[in-house]
């Protein structure tokens, strides 16, 4: 192990982090559950909610905030007649028959995943008119998407789409990252001889890069999302990329992760972790 790598590892553990956890998951929730709560017909309740704010739509992480917390504000953001798709087979959903959906209200944290193109550039058309927000069970294999288009300066949920992940474009990479999450052995074995490390530290308010090596990653590894994970795409996944962006991003706080991994070889491998 080179100076270097002696020097950040020091750093590391001053900084309190931690070997890598993995988030308790109730092994109870699942996708069918949020279906059926979807599917359950109840009147939704009339509550005093506070004058959604004009700016909502100008972004849609504020917009989604305010979706899911405010029934009577989710309700006039469904496209109704809504298209919902299972495996196939579409179901179409009334206004009378939709019931308020928290998706992911109350959780932690949510991640986002790119394809290694870049989010917005300087054409005019870049900015994001299309976010999917995905529900990704990855023990069963799964994926429950929400859809929402912005049209007229407006977002609105346009579609529902729930399949296995062999039917989603992302599918062969959240099938390996569901066992990279869970298998630390399997960890080792996808990640590269020697992954770029970039960290911040505190006392001195500067970010600190070099590299380590796979025998180092327990020191450095994150709380890895497991079981049931909310997801956001912004636009539209590129099967044929060889990159993955995977970012994990605190509902809270401005914390955030970034993992990098790049397909080589036949295989994902992780080529760099920022924290």
């Amino acid at each position: 192990m080179n100076k270097f790598s002696l020097h950040l590892l020091f750093i590391i553990v001053a900084l309190g982090l931690g070997g890598c956890q993995q988030n308790q998951t109730n092994e109870s929730q699942n996708l069918t559950e949020d279906s059926t709560a979807i599917d359950t017909i109840q009147p939704i309740i009339e509550e005093e909610e506070a004058e959604t704010p004009a700016a909502a739509d100008m972004v849609f992480n504020d917009f989604i905030d305010e979706f899911i917390n405010k029934k009577k504000f989710q309700l006039s953001r469904v496209q109704f007649p809504l298209s919902r798709i299972t495996d196939g087979t579409e179901q179409i959903i009334a206004q009378k028959d939709w019931t308020y959906d928290p998706i992911y209200k109350g959780e932690d944290y949510y991640t986002m995943i790119f394809d290694g193109t870049e989010l917005y550039n300087n054409r005019e058309d870049s900015v994001p008119r299309k976010f999917t927000v995905e529900r990704i069970d990855l023990n069963k294999g799964r994926v429950k998407q929400y859809l929402f288009n912005k049209d007229k300066g407006l977002w609105k949920l346009v579609g529902i789409n729930e399949h296995f992940f062999k039917d989603n474009t992302n599918g062969e990479f959240y099938d390996f990252y569901a066992k990279f999450s869970s298998d630390e052995e399997y960890q080792r074995t996808h990640i590269l001889s020697a992954f770029t490390f970039k960290t911040y530290d505190i006392e001195t308010g500067e970010y600190i890069e070099g590299t380590l090596e796979p025998e180092q990653w327990q020191e450095v590894c994150p709380e890895l999302p497991t079981g049931i994970i909310t997801n956001f795409v912004s636009g539209e996944i590129n099967p044929k990329s060889i990159k993955r962006t995977f970012t994990i991003c605190s509902s809270s706080t401005e914390m955030n992760t970034t993992l990098e991994f790049r397909h080589w070889g036949g295989k994902w491998t992780l080529i760099s972790l920022e924290q």
